[in-house]
């Protein structure tokens, strides 16, 4: 090239910095700034373990905001309701599958695990089954044909399944007294497990409870029952640590200490329904409006209840972390205790409070 003037010299080199600029300068840039502080993405392409949420079918064939944000962070799902016995068996004779099928079908589509809750469980379960007539032997039958019948329909959709829940009663360190339990007797629990095994010999079954890890005494009895199931060779998969927690109790190392004593079992973990709320259940709430302090109390407590069990459960037993419904909007606590709360990690707008953060940071800890 010849160039006859020096503002033409001056032109060429402006041109080709700006191209040096624009194709070498900015990507490298661009490129160290994302390798040092990476953008959120989404909670389960963060964890090595399922991030899962328990899903409710009145927001799910209704609300596309929150469907396109469970596609977006989750990919284990927990049947929330549509499961339960009363939902599930509501006549003797007479099983409703239309739900449970369009979850399990959701869950198809959408490549997500699905965890099956619950078979057994003293509460949601329909009258004709509370109040059944028969003799033990008739309601042996009835309590091995739902078992049997429910887990079946869903063994090729379901990964595992809540067998038994909640059998264990607060702060005594006993067996809840239930209907089960009068009519059955103590080993209804390990019958239970033996039925779901018979009828689903691939499917992960799990002891679920809430407490574990603030009541002593309950938490003694579950371990008590997995060694005494061991020892019969009773077939148990996993435990379910609800973990329905408070920013403020229980303390965090109770909290490292469960995951300790669960650990040692060998057996799968699963954080099965998880949220921090903060008032009391049952009392007269503290606090009656969501301030910046509490989120980021918040915050702090989900990073410090993840990175734990990140920490703390062996990989190869970390059947992975469920939150019971992700988003404040159609959280459970609000309409069972009928009080205020701010339980999970997106509010009631669906946008990300710092507790999703607090999540986040927790993964990669």
């Amino acid at each position: 090239m010849n160039f006859n003037t020096q503002l033409q010299r001056k032109l060429f080199a402006t041109v080709i910095l700006n191209v040096f600029i624009a194709f070498v300068i900015i990507p490298f840039i661009g490129y160290s700034q994302q390798s040092i502080k990476p953008k959120p993405g989404r909670l389960a392409a963060i964890a090595h373990f399922p991030i899962g949420s328990a899903v409710g079918m009145r927001w799910l064939e209704r609300d596309s905001v929150m469907v396109s944000l469970l596609k977006s962070d989750f990919n284990s799902i927990t049947a929330e309701n549509c499961m339960k016995p009363a939902l599930i068996h509501p006549e003797q004779n007479r099983f409703n599958w239309t739900d449970a099928d369009k979850l399990a079908e959701f869950c198809e589509k959408y490549n997500f695990r699905l965890h099956g809750h619950t078979l057994i469980w003293h509460s949601q379960v329909p009258e004709w089954m509370e109040k059944f007539q028969g003799d033990s032997t008739a309601f042996e039958a009835v309590f091995k044909d739902h078992i049997q019948t429910v887990i079946s329909r869903y063994k090729e959709q379901t990964k595992s399944w809540d067998v038994v829940n909640e059998a264990i009663a607060d702060n005594n360190g006993k067996w809840r007294k239930t209907f089960w339990l009068e009519r059955l007797g103590k080993d209804y629990i390990a019958r239970a497990f033996r039925y779901a095994r018979e009828a689903a010999p691939a499917v992960k079954l799990f002891y679920n409870d809430y407490s574990l890890e603030s009541d002593s005494l309950k938490r003694k009895l579950a371990l008590k029952m997995v060694d005494s199931f061991r020892k019969q060779g009773v077939p148990i998969d996993g435990i379910g640590l609800q973990m329905h927690i408070r920013v403020d109790h229980p303390s965090l190392k109770e909290i490292e200490e469960t995951f300790t004593k669960f650990a040692q079992t060998g057996l799968l973990i699963h954080i099965s329904e998880l949220d921090i709320s903060f008032n009391e259940f049952k009392k007269e709430p503290r606090f009656k409006a969501f301030t910046p302090e509490m989120a980021d109390r918040q915050k702090q407590r989900y990073e410090d209840v993840v990175s734990a069990y990140n920490r703390i459960i062996p990989k190869n037993q970390q059947y992975g972390i469920t939150i019971w419904g992700f988003a404040d909007k159609y959280n459970w606590i609000r309409p069972f205790f009928k009080q205020p709360d701010w339980p999970v990690v997106y509010d009631d707008s669906l946008q990300r409070k710092p507790a999703w953060y607090g999540f986040s940071n927790g993964l990669t800890k």
